[in-house]
């Protein structure tokens, strides 16, 4: 009989150790649920709230290539010389969008090559200086009609 008496002791141990789980998973599931309706009320909360500054403090970042190197040549500080392509391609590592070349030179020479792609339409000047060619914003100042001013130079 002593046996069936620990037995019996050991079921019971397991029952109320059972029944204290289930009081802690309960206690859980409603901590879950306090936590859930807060996050409810917060994503609700922003997307009524003008979502726009919060857009503002986290550009979108560019999808391509050719959209990095123009953000990063839109995004450099006011400088009438331009900048190289070297200079643009750290500004584009910078953003966190590196063209998967195999070696830095091919790096720098698709940087290159999407700059002046990106003069020729238009969108950017090319500068030729005697040290090489430096790359700047457009002049809207002076466009007529609407189009951009220079394109290479």
């Amino acid at each position: 009989m002593p046996n069936n008496d620990r037995l019996e002791e050991a079921w019971n141990r397991l029952g109320q150790e059972i029944q204290q789980k289930e009081r802690e998973l309960a206690e859980l599931r409603r901590k879950l649920k306090v936590l859930d309706e807060a996050r409810l009320l917060i994503m609700k909360e922003e997307s009524h709230a003008g979502s726009s500054a919060h857009a503002r403090a986290t550009p979108i970042p560019p999808k391509t290539f050719t959209e990095s190197v123009l953000r990063a040549i839109e995004e450099q500080p006011p400088n009438d010389g331009g900048f190289t392509a070297a200079e643009i391609a750290r500004s584009v590592r910078a953003m966190g969008f590196a063209n998967q070349a195999s070696s830095a030179n091919s790096y720098h020479a698709s940087v290159y090559v999407t700059l002046m792609r990106l003069a020729k339409r238009g969108d950017i000047r090319a500068i030729s200086t005697e040290k090489g060619r430096r790359f700047a914003k457009n002049d809207t100042t002076g466009a007529l009609f609407g189009h951009p001013v220079g394109a290479i130079q």
